[in-house]
């Protein structure tokens, strides 16, 4: 799944404005397949199927009830950054990782659906960044650097296409 998060990174990074529906269906395997490794603890088959099952519905969703799956791709995204942030501050066993998510959650659920065009270029582009960047076995000052540069060039790689419309 390494070498798919790669490819769904980059494809993210660059471009997930245009492909909202593969934003979304990445958003909702990666939130099935977290629920189901950490939270019950389910073998890894298992684990992998709940999340193309829920990013196949996820990415339909997005196809067919635009609106709603923009406010449900905020709130997966929202709460997607919250759990990393959590993990990567090892605060992931304390009571306030599912508050985090939560409140991360109806932030980008607000965001996504009040300012879509440059929100939706923002998360992708940091979503994208950090599939690229999670494995990178780098330092974690370097891998932070690496992922803020990477977000910034997607951000302004989408951003330049958005103003030319």
């Amino acid at each position: 799944m390494d070498t798919l998060k790669l490819i769904f990174g980059g494809i993210l990074l660059a471009f997930g404005r245009k492909v909202f529906w593969l934003f979304v269906g990445v958003l909702g395997y990666e939130t099935g397949f977290y629920l189901l490794q950490n939270t019950w603890h389910a073998p890894h088959g298992l684990s992998v199927f709940a999340g193309i099952a829920l990013g196949f519905l996820a990415a339909l969703a997005a196809i067919f009830l635009e609106k709603i799956a923009i406010g449900i791709a905020g709130f997966l995204a929202g709460a997607y950054l919250a759990i990393a942030l959590t993990a990567h501050l090892h605060l992931e066993q304390s009571g306030f990782a599912w508050a985090l998510a939560l409140v991360g959650g109806l932030i980008g659920a607000a965001l996504l659906l009040g300012v879509f065009e440059w929100t939706l270029i923002f998360l992708t582009a940091i979503i994208g960044a950090g599939m690229l960047t999670a494995n990178l076995g780098f330092s974690n000052f370097l891998t932070v650097v690496v992922f803020l540069v990477l977000a910034l060039a997607g951000v302004a790689f989408q951003g330049k296409f958005l103003r030319k419309k």
